[in-house]
């Protein structure tokens, strides 16, 4: 089974590469199941769920990714590290900005690594750096460009001050940063397939 879902995932990655979202998307849901609850499969399924984001994003239909992540794994929060990061990416340009916002704050707390091999909770030093940078880029600095109380709530700004955020910002993974350049071309560019989509 763990065979058969790394060559799906290996047709989505290739159809995603190709332009060819909706194949893609269709190759990707197929490795999601057939990886589920496979313990030995887990990093395909999370290479599954991270071609499926970029697709509903590319075709306008993000709104779709949370409850693809919630049928999959239970909720946003408990998807893998590069699903999740991904996912917190893409959806602060959406309707989902605040609750990405809050799902940061709390996993720059719950997940942040205690040694060089990373966090107890499986994110890599590498992940949540990427996860620094992403904080830093599209929740502090916008946060510090708007009137106060236009981005998270009074309660939260003690905890922006008590992190060192700029300085780890740097040497932040690309993943997290490579979703925030794409959508910005996505949306200067606009989407000709959003209107039309994939079958669901």
């Amino acid at each position: 089974m763990a065979a058969m879902a790394a060559e799906v995932v290996h047709q989505a990655e290739r159809a995603l590469l190709l332009s060819d979202f909706c194949e893609a998307e269709r190759h990707a849901r197929q490795a999601c199941q057939l990886a589920a609850g496979q313990a030995d499969a887990r990093e395909l399924q999370d290479r599954a769920c991270v071609v499926a984001l970029q697709t509903l994003f590319e075709t306008q239909r993000f709104g779709l990714a949370h409850r693809l992540l919630r049928g999959l794994f239970g909720s946003a929060a408990s998807a893998p590290p590069n699903t999740l990061l991904l996912w917190l990416a893409l959806a602060l340009d959406t309707d989902s900005r605040r609750e990405a916002e809050r799902l940061i704050l709390e996993l720059l707390d719950a997940c942040q690594p205690s040694g060089p091999a990373g966090s107890s909770n499986g994110w890599s030093r590498r992940q949540y750096l990427a996860l620094l940078h992403l904080y830093t880029l599209e929740v502090l600095l916008r946060e510090l460009r708007e009137p106060a109380g236009d981005a998270l709530g009074p309660g939260d700004a003690a905890a922006h001050q008590r992190r060192g955020a700029p300085v780890a910002a740097e040497r932040a993974g690309a993943g997290a940063a490579g979703a925030v350049a794409r959508r910005r071309r996505r949306r200067q560019r606009g989407g000709r397939l959003g209107e039309q989509g994939c079958d669901d």
